[in-house]
């Protein structure tokens, strides 16, 4: 079920993060079902970490999934999946985290597969993001490291 980024208050993020649809993309909530292909965005020599110490395998990945439901659930992050709209294939990751208590200020990452990029994907995932941040979370700032 997509939901508008913009309406401010329709969600509660923390106990059900919604998906946010565009016309190239569809961001859902990272889960068990994209070990295979976070593995593999992970794997490759440019992408970012995710707070990942350990080298990249199936269980680091469970175990980024694991640690993203449970901040979400806290309220300390949100992460999403980026899939192509209409083939649902992952060819992303998104990671939203709060910088205060407040969410007021957040940092963001994110990594795409190279087959995805310089296509759109990325600008439509990151407006699809920054609406929901600013607009449903109330957000004043976000910074990319």
């Amino acid at each position: 079920m997509a939901t508008d980024p913009t309406a401010i208050g329709t969600t509660n993020w923390r106990s059900d993060l919604p998906s946010l649809a565009g016309r190239l993309v569809v961001l859902r909530e990272i889960g068990p079902q994209d070990l295979g292909p976070l593995v593999d965005l992970l794997a490759l020599s440019d992408a970012t970490r995710f707070g990942l110490d350990e080298p990249v395998s199936e269980v680091s990945a469970q175990e980024l999934i694991d640690r993203a439901v449970r901040e979400r659930a806290s309220g300390l992050s949100f992460t999403y999946v980026i899939t192509l709209a209409g083939v649902r294939t992952v060819v992303g990751v998104l990671q939203v985290r709060q910088l205060d208590p407040s969410f007021e200020a957040a940092e963001w990452e994110c990594t795409l597969a190279p087959s995805s990029r310089g296509s759109g994907v990325f600008l439509e995932a990151a407006r699809l993001a920054g609406s929901f941040t600013f607009g449903t979370l109330g957000a004043h700032r976000l910074e990319a490291r």
